[in-house]
């Protein structure tokens, strides 16, 4: 394969192979990494993962904010 260069702010996908140089300022993903052509920098910032919405804990707020709201639903029977 030969030596290969990434360039500056060059970005790889996760679990992406690498098997030839990247320029300056592009995104490689996939097997074998492809470099992305016409991303945007709005597109690409898109891709960060601790921007992503998390699925889980929004799941996680629901069931707790009911929680309480039966708690609280409970509390106002008993006063009764």
């Amino acid at each position: 394969m030969g030596a290969i260069t990434i360039g500056d702010n060059a970005r790889i996908g996760a679990a992406s192979v690498v098997t030839h140089s990247v320029p300056a300022n592009a995104t490689a993903v996939g097997i074998p990494a492809r470099v992305s052509v016409g991303n945007t920098q709005d597109e690409i910032t898109k891709l960060e993962h601790s921007k992503l919405p998390d699925p889980v804990a929004d799941a996680m707020k629901y069931v707790l904010n009911e929680q309480r709201k039966l708690k609280e639903r409970i509390d106002q029977l008993e006063k009764k």
